[in-house]
This record gives C-alpha cells, structure tokens and sequence, in this order.
C-alpha cells in the first residue's frame, strides 16, 4: 500500500549507449494525492544535464494494477502515452506506446533476472 508521501526510490537506467552521449533515465513510483504515479527525468550520461526542468518530470498515473501487470496513462504534455510492464515467472516485458516530435513510437523490452 502506498501512502501520502511514500515513495520507491532508485529506479535508473542508461538508454541509448549506441549514440553519442547516451542518456539516463531516473523514476520514482510515488502517491501524488489520491493516485499513484511514475515520475521520471531524463539525464546526460554524465547526470550533468537535465532535459525535463526540475519542476517538470514526466508524470504516468496508475491506470490498471494486478498481480502480474501495472500499465501507467501519460498526464499533462505526455496525455495520450502509454507504459505497461508485465511479469511472467522471472522475465518482465515492458511495451511503450509514445508521440516523439508528432509521430508515434512503439518500444518492447524484456528484462530477466541477472543470473537467468
């Protein structure tokens, strides 16, 4: 149960080490008043620079959450994204579904446990 204020804190990767300067992503899973929401920033590789103003994350509101499967609605300027993550044994598969620059991106990852 999450509660007002309470946060999971840690979450960060880095996408795009085929091009130049690559880039992080950090997130934060948090209660934001009466829902729960994804709320992340995109770094420089370097975490010298960030793209979204510090006032600005990109936010994604709980949309649906089961025992295996929580996908995440796009709010404000990302309306109309969408993330879902879904878990099966020790795999889990992330799809995207995002609008960069007027087009549409569909992305499909799957993530295993180290060691498997």
């Amino acid at each position: 149960m999450v509660g007002p204020g309470d946060r999971l804190m840690g979450s960060s990767w880095e996408l795009h080490t085929d091009r130049p300067g690559g880039l992080v992503e950090a997130s934060t899973i948090q209660a934001r008043g009466d829902e729960v929401a994804l709320v992340l920033r995109h770094f420089s590789a370097t975490l010298d620079q960030a793209r979204e103003d510090k006032d600005a994350p990109m936010v994604f509101s709980v949309a649906r959450c089961d025992a295996s499967t929580v996908a995440f609605d796009g709010q404000g300027p990302q309306a109309g994204e969408h993330m879902t993550y879904h878990r099966t044994g020790a795999r889990l598969d992330f799809i995207g579904d995002f609008l960069h620059q007027g087009q549409s991106v569909h992305v499909k990852l799957t993530f295993s446990r180290a060691g498997d």
